[in-house]
């Protein structure tokens, strides 16, 4: 790879593929799992909260902060929630990227804000394993490891893409012609 090729912090890139970086992770997330636990038991959750002598409404005092009771059902239906997405092993061993597709992105500009890496890959569990010399342990790790430059571009609001789905512009946008809305700081728009 060129040197010139680099991506790095206050380059101007092009959107060449529109998807979006979400996450990287496993398949399933505890937002996930607490959607579905919603729709198939959330009205037994309700229910045993409420026999526990504890009411689940009002949500939110009238200070706009939220009471304890609401507090209690939200504990209860998250915890549930990731126990249940533990033992499915959040919905298998693949770590990956996943992206949403934005058409509306295609061709657009942008500033680099910031660069970080992340990894994806399988996940493999620890365990002991031993012979004639004893036992040893195998601490769990990601098998298949590969390592992706995620981009934060944009300002308000920002999002992040990964680098191989752009491309690097040679000078700035208005160098090229093409305007270019400056950033407004946090300060002015406290204003």
């Amino acid at each position: 790879m060129k040197k010139d090729s680099i991506i790095r912090v206050g380059d101007w890139i092009e959107i060449v593929e529109p998807h979006i970086f979400v996450r990287c992770g496993y398949p399933k997330t505890v937002d996930d799992a607490i959607a579905e636990l919603e729709a198939e038991h959330g009205e037994a959750i309700k229910k045993f909260v409420k026999d526990m002598g504890l009411s689940i409404f009002p949500p939110y005092s009238p200070y706009g902060t939220k009471s304890f009771h609401s507090d209690v059902y939200e504990r209860v239906r998250r915890a549930v929630a990731y126990a249940k997405l533990k033992a499915e092993r959040f919905g298998g061993s693949a770590r990956e990227i996943h992206t949403k597709y934005d058409e509306s992105k295609k061709g657009k500009r942008y500033y680099v804000c910031d660069i970080r890496f992340v990894k994806t890959g399988f996940y493999c569990a620890g365990g002991w394993s031993g012979g004639m010399d004893g036992y040893e342990y195998e601490p769990a790790e990601l098998t298949e490891q590969k390592t992706h430059k995620i981009l934060r571009i944009g300002y308000f609001p920002d999002m992040e893409i990964e680098a191989i789905h752009v491309k690097k512009l040679d000078r700035k946008p208005e160098d090229q012609g093409v305007p270019v809305v400056p950033a407004r700081s946090i300060r002015s728009q406290n204003k």
